[in-house]
């Protein structure tokens, strides 16, 4: 048992090693294949993208941070699993969930979802943080989504909608919970404290301290429900919908008061809401949590 912790801790400082050269090799191939279209040089592109100061070239620096990303989150993981002899996507547990009633009530559990997260946020916005930890995190990260979702036609939402709710979603839903979030299981000996720690980091790694714990949180939900439900398109699917959220209020702010006040992180969800959003995720989670049991004492038998 020693042995396996310990052959999985090095696992996990492989796959970090395997990120940041991911993260490199993506970027600096996707900035060498740019050049002769933005007709820049390969430091100009990679300072850039850095910079995200020009606005004719926000089109090109979303694509560059999807492809970063993808060769972050995505190629990391999987040029571990096959160094490991693993099969990918039996790894990524890409199959139908069980029990497949799962996705019948994930509408339910992302509205609720959304009323939680924005108590949430209420509560973090409470705490006590210290000015530095805000001007590093919050504000450098909201200049960038401001510059990012700047919408101003139906095409600028599509294109946001696949690639800064889609794309993310699935990237990073097949390193944390496809592949990391089983890692820190098997390293800790625990499902619920590999959960936890994994939720952490995600929620870390946004750099975001105005939201780390509705973040947190929501990486609770998405992480319990791709561990009971064996699949890791739940997980998926609710990720894009929070993504996809976003983008929408954000397109919306400037005819709609309530998606002004969402943006805006200022919109306070009614009582009775919060109170029945955390009861959604809770009888969700007991209906999971039982239905898991009974599959598994069918297949013991």
């Amino acid at each position: 048992m020693q042995f396996n912790r310990f052959q999985t801790l090095s696992d996990i400082f492989i796959l970090i090693g395997l990120l940041i050269i991911g993260s490199v090799v993506s970027a600096s191939l996707f900035a060498l294949v740019s050049m002769p279209f933005i007709k820049l040089g390969f430091f100009e592109i990679m300072r850039l993208a850095k910079s995200n100061a020009d606005p004719q070239y926000i089109p090109f620096i979303k694509l560059f941070t999807t492809f970063t990303a993808a060769g972050t989150w995505v190629l990391s993981s999987w040029v571990l699993l096959r160094i490991k002899k693993q099969n990918p996507m039996q790894q990524w547990q890409f199959r139908r969930p069980s029990p497949k009633q799962v996705l019948r009530y994930l509408p339910f559990l992302f509205l609720a979802l959304i009323y939680a997260s924005a108590f949430l946020l209420k509560v973090n916005a409470s705490l006590p943080l210290p000015e530095s930890i805000k001007n590093f995190t919050s504000v450098e990260n909201k200049k960038l989504m401001g510059t990012f979702l700047h919408m101003t036609t139906m095409n600028d939402f599509l294109v946001n909608l696949v690639l800064i709710a889609l794309a993310p979603a699935v990237f990073e839903e097949l390193f944390f919970r496809g592949t990391l979030q089983g890692m820190l299981i098997e390293l800790f000996g625990s499902a619920h404290v590999g959960i936890i720690v994994c939720s952490f980091v995600f929620a870390a790694i946004h750099l975001n301290a105005e939201q780390f714990i509705p973040m947190f949180f929501l990486a609770l939900v998405l992480g319990y429900v791709c561990y009971y439900s064996r699949s890791i398109w739940p997980s998926i699917i609710l990720h894009f919908l929070n993504n996809g959220f976003a983008v929408w209020v954000t397109y919306l702010q400037d005819t709609m008061p309530v998606a002004k006040a969402i943006v805006a992180d200022d919109y306070t969800p009614p009582i009775a809401a919060t109170v029945l959003a955390f009861a959604v995720i809770g009888g969700f989670f007991y209906w999971l949590i039982k239905k898991n049991q009974t599959l598994n004492t069918i297949t013991y038998e």
